[in-house]
């Protein structure tokens, strides 16, 4: 994961280290950065969570990986393209009520 420059969001494995100051302040700062790459990730799961839901990302029944692959993508670039239209005409162009 450090080759790929991937941090690991969860509280570090094993044994808690002994609390002196240098090593307070280092795990608040861990705990800091650990919270900061949550909230981040937030967002992102709840696409998937969605894509799950309402566009049945998890049933899909392609044949082959290609397919599978084509299918995801255009799952999301719905995702996507319904967010935008949301954002930039408002909710009433997708619930029905433009005049």
């Amino acid at each position: 994961m450090k080759d790929k420059g991937i941090r690991y969001a969860g509280k570090p494995p094993g044994r808690p280290r002994q609390l002196t100051e240098q090593k307070a302040a280092q795990r608040k700062r861990e705990k800091q950065q650990r919270q900061a790459d949550y909230r981040q990730r937030i967002p992102i799961e709840g696409k998937f969570d969605q894509g799950k839901r309402s566009y049945s990302l998890n049933t899909l029944r392609a044949k082959t990986a290609r397919t599978s692959e084509a299918w995801i993508h255009s799952i999301f670039r719905v995702i996507n393209l319904l967010m935008l239209v949301r954002h930039f005409l408002g909710p009433e162009i997708i619930l029905g009520r433009m005049a």
